[in-house]
């Protein structure tokens, strides 16, 4: 266990909300343990090859992270839908390039993921 998911449950995706289940979505409050009190979830960045995947409402590590890793997850594991797509920088060999979604991934997209959240299969 890396990072456990806190905050207030909402049915419509924002910018700074996590999709938890099909229609759930989880916003942080600020009453965590992260910089300007935010949970520390709420400032992970997304990455094309992650080191971190969400199980339920936990991020867990993937591989062993070293001190001083910046903590990643794939947004396209998570979300049916971003509510702000954005253009990855991540560099990897494997960058996706624009980030929208799970629904906006190709079937071969979806295939090369290495972790999806139970609820966007159920969507799909």
């Amino acid at each position: 266990m890396v990072v456990a998911v806190t905050g207030v449950e909402v049915a419509m995706p924002t910018r700074y909300t996590l999709q938890v289940g099909a229609r759930l979505h989880v916003e942080a409050q600020q009453d965590g343990d992260g910089p300007d009190g935010y949970p520390v979830w709420r400032f992970m960045n997304h990455g094309c090859e992650p080191n971190v995947v969400l199980r339920g409402r936990t991020f867990v590590a993937m591989r062993f992270v070293p001190a001083g890793e910046e903590l990643t997850f794939d947004y396209d594991s998570t979300e049916w839908d971003m509510a702000s797509p954005f253009r990855c920088h991540c560099s990897s060999p494997f960058c996706r390039g624009t980030i929208r979604g799970y629904r906006h991934l190709s079937v071969v997209a979806r295939q090369q993921l290495k972790q999806v959240a139970p609820h966007l299969l159920g969507l799909a």
